[in-house]
């Protein structure tokens, strides 16, 4: 914020917590009930149609409906809609890319059979199936997987579904074979996590919005979601075991960790920065034992590596290239020095004041896409 006098000159205060905290809930969209026609028309009519469209040799076991939308992270004007359709196949029929290839295949059939459902983008050359659409004005992300407790219906199946993904892939015959089913079950565990973002306060949830809009305010390339709910986790994590007895959860203190976190200028690929969120609780940090992510043998040249929550013998940051992390670096470290001289408004960190009416606009825009879909509500059977 600024004070203004009559001789123009304006003396910078320091950024606020109360308008940030306004700022994302203005920029926060929430789930209502418009969007709920179109939701139900592509479930009602994949459900259907999908079996069909592979010669009557699929089952849809499962489905559930994910994405910010459902997580209270969504930005106004800029989510998709995630819907994953669980499938009765073995999890290994997902390591061959070729049948990989005929299930998208099969999805797109579907989807293009639907009068209005009109196909954004099919992601050629990609074997995973997994396509974005839209319908009524409302854009969705579509993936498979397969069903892994074998259409039980169980307590906490998002938990038994997980166990059982990993079980598969402690089995795998080697480590590189571990990884290539660890991607391939990416949209069939992703329940899990959202779970564990839904279960968190509002506050942290308006953080992570606040996080994506300066994201999207600074351009940063393949900076997608599921990072930046990762990154998020990690700063909670972090403030509650340095304030067990008092914690300063804001909106403001979160938002800040995440920039500390982010700001390389002391790691390096040698020695990077490394996040795990092991306190989720999502697996058993004993099973993974040789398995986590090796900075040492990537190659990448990654100076920050951020485990992930499912499948922790994978580096969720793994396909990020080295200049995109060293935009989100520079980016986060010119931020944390505005906010800590003072020297910055509203409009200066986030192009926009408390009210959220978009006074800058952005260089480029960001999609939401996590990798992969987040699932939160069961379909109707």
């Amino acid at each position: 914020s600024s004070l203004c006098f009559s001789s123009h000159v304006c003396l910078k205060m320091p950024i606020a917590n109360e308008d940030v905290n306004a700022l994302a809930e203005n920029l926060r969209a929430p789930i209502t009930e418009r969007h709920k026609p179109a939701i139900d028309a592509i479930v009602s009519h994949v459900w259907k149609e999908l079996p069909k469209a592979h010669d009557g040799q699929l089952r849809i076991v499962h489905g559930v409906k994910g994405g910010s939308l459902f997580k209270g992270t969504a930005m106004r004007g800029k989510f998709d809609v995630d819907l994953i359709f669980l499938l009765d196949l073995p999890a290994r029929k997902l390591d061959d890319e070729g049948f990989q290839s005929q299930l998208k295949g099969s999805l797109v059939k579907c989807l293009e059979n639907h009068g209005e459902i009109v196909m954004v983008d099919a992601r050629a050359g990609v074997p995973f199936p997994s396509v974005s659409c839209s319908l009524f004005g409302i854009g969705f992300d579509i993936a498979l997987g397969v069903d892994l407790v074998k259409g039980r219906v169980v307590k906490d199946r998002w938990k038994n579904q997980l166990r059982a993904a990993q079980q598969q892939i402690l089995k795998c015959p080697g480590y590189y074979k571990a990884i290539i089913l660890s991607r391939a079950l990416s949209a069939s565990v992703s329940e899990a996590c959202v779970v564990a973002v839904q279960q968190e306060s509002d506050v942290v949830k308006l953080a992570i919005v606040l996080l994506k809009h300066w994201r999207d305010f600074n351009s940063l390339k393949m900076f997608k979601s599921f990072y930046a709910e990762g990154l998020a986790l990690c700063a909670v994590d972090e403030l509650r075991r340095k304030s067990i007895e008092n914690p300063q959860m804001t909106v403001l203190s979160i938002f800040t960790r995440v920039l500390q976190l982010l700001d390389l200028s002391e790691a390096t690929a040698r020695a990077p920065r490394y996040l795990t969120l092991e306190f989720l609780g999502l697996y058993d940090p004993a099973d993974w034992e040789g398995w986590y992510p090796d900075p040492e043998q990537s190659g990448h040249g990654h100076r920050i590596i951020l485990v992930n929550p499912m499948t922790p013998i994978l580096d969720a940051l793994h396909s990020v290239s080295v200049q995109a992390l060293r935009g989100w670096s520079e980016a986060a470290r010119d931020t944390l020095g505005r906010l800590g001289d003072g020297s910055a408004s509203m409009e200066d960190l986030f192009g926009v004041g408390p009210s959220g009416g978009m006074s800058l606009e952005p260089a480029g825009e960001v999609f939401e896409r996590a990798p992969g879909a987040w699932a939160a509500d069961k379909f109707r059977q």
